[in-house]
């Protein structure tokens, strides 16, 4: 090998190497600076999204305790239970129900983050009672017909409910 070939081999070896060594040191500098700060901020972000959830929780749980406290709910299970007409007052069940329906729809108007609103039966294979949810692109909100309520029995979030104590409050999961 000739002296000029090698000493261009020389050079690009020392290239190659001071491309290394700079491209290590980069890294490093990068990896000790900037991504211990990225790691911070990605932290902060998904605790500052664990309140926000925290706080629909919590939420969705003060509003489950208030309509369990609905006239209209009290309504329905006296109709239901006497044949179809509230003895108290006369009004039918599927007044009872629209009346709780349209007190869902003011509260899905009043809270973008909730889908929707239902009451589940014990009986009846767990047929769902009142419904209303956001539907389509547009998110309308809508009471689904009586005919179209599905049974939910068989469900995990109805057979834990069912087992609880009464009173008792059941969450599940997401």
């Amino acid at each position: 090998m000739r002296l000029s070939t090698r000493l261009a081999v020389a050079m690009v070896m020392l290239v190659l190497l001071t491309v290394a060594a700079v491209g290590a040191l980069t890294y490093r500098t990068v990896e000790t600076t900037i991504l211990p700060g990225e790691l911070d901020r990605v932290d902060a972000a998904a605790r500052a999204l664990a309140a926000e959830l925290q706080a629909y929780v919590r939420s969705a749980r003060a509003d489950v305790l208030s309509f369990r406290a609905a006239v209209a709910l009290d309504g329905i299970v006296r109709a239901r239970l006497a044949g179809g007409i509230d003895p108290r007052d006369g009004r039918t069940e599927a007044q009872w129900r629209d009346g709780l329906a349209a007190r869902f729809k003011a509260e899905l108007a009043a809270k973008p983050s909730y889908l929707l609103f239902r009451v589940i039966g014990a009986a009846d294979g767990g047929r769902e009672i009142v419904r209303v949810a956001r539907t389509g692109a547009d998110g309308a909100i809508r009471q689904t017909p009586d005919a179209e309520l599905p049974r939910r029995g068989e469900r995990e979030y109805v057979t834990r409910t069912l087992a609880l104590p009464a009173g008792e409050i059941y969450v599940s999961q997401i």
